[in-house]
């Protein structure tokens, strides 16, 4: 295999870990949607919605500071004032 192409690979294997670092991987009705993060981690890098409740996904603060409230909006599994109601148990504790 020629430098170049080495080069490549590991160009595009970089660039793939910087985009595993930066974005969650949510599943989601049978979707993957991207959820850029707050900060760089590979916490929560692929999540499944699968089995769980909104409370319980909101309860995770990576996941919240993150945005899935809206995430779960746009698919359908909150309604806006459930989101709302979701949220503010967090803002009264000070966490955001």
């Amino acid at each position: 295999m020629s430098n170049a192409k080495k080069s490549l690979i590991f160009i595009a294997l970089g660039a793939l870990f910087y985009f595993a670092l930066t974005h969650h991987f949510i599943i989601i009705n049978g979707w993957v949607k991207t959820l850029p993060k707050s900060k760089w981690s590979m916490d929560y890098t692929i999540y499944s919605t699968h089995g769980q409740t909104p409370g319980n996904m909101i309860a995770i603060e990576d996941l919240r500071r993150d945005g899935i409230a809206d995430l779960l909006v746009e698919a359908g599994k909150l309604t806006e004032d459930q989101k709302e109601f979701l949220l503010s148990r967090y803002e009264e504790d000070g966490e955001d």
